[in-house]
């Protein structure tokens, strides 16, 4: 895909969200072909409707491409603010997450060291009840 194929499918999409203002384009191209349907001719001429319809649909699709821009700008900007927030935010989360890993890692040390406990109290209970058993 190229890219004026992609920015043309963003501008249609951004219509398609704003059918409100797809629905005002519509009734003011009915309104004009109204008017010169009804004979008010000496009014409008053929060149000067087409010449509005145009504007219309070009003051339509200027306002998605508009709307397009400020919302890639919006992202491109807080891309940018979460980057640098990340270099910020880097050391800290290294140091919290360093924290928390040898919190764990005591954690882990003190249960091992106590089943480590438990399971030699059970053998030397085993042994006691084995020699005792024994004559």
């Amino acid at each position: 895909m190229n890219p004026t194929t992609g920015y043309t499918r963003q501008i249609l999409g951004s219509i398609q969200k704003h059918p409100g203002e797809l629905a005002l384009g519509a009734c003011a191209l009915i309104t004009l072909g109204v008017v010169y349907a009804a004979g008010f001719t000496r009014y409008l001429s053929l060149q000067s409707l087409a010449s509005l319809i145009v504007a219309a649909l070009l003051l339509h699709v200027a306002l998605a491409a508009w709307r397009l821009n400020r919302n890639q700008q919006i992202s491109i900007t807080t891309k940018q603010t979460l980057l640098d927030l990340d270099a910020f935010d880097r050391a800290e989360s290294e140091q919290t997450l360093r924290a928390h890993y040898q919190k764990r890692e005591e954690g882990i040390q003190t249960r091992h060291e106590a089943d480590v406990k438990k399971l030699s109290d059970r053998v030397a209970g085993l042994k006691l009840q084995l020699r005792g058993d024994q004559p």
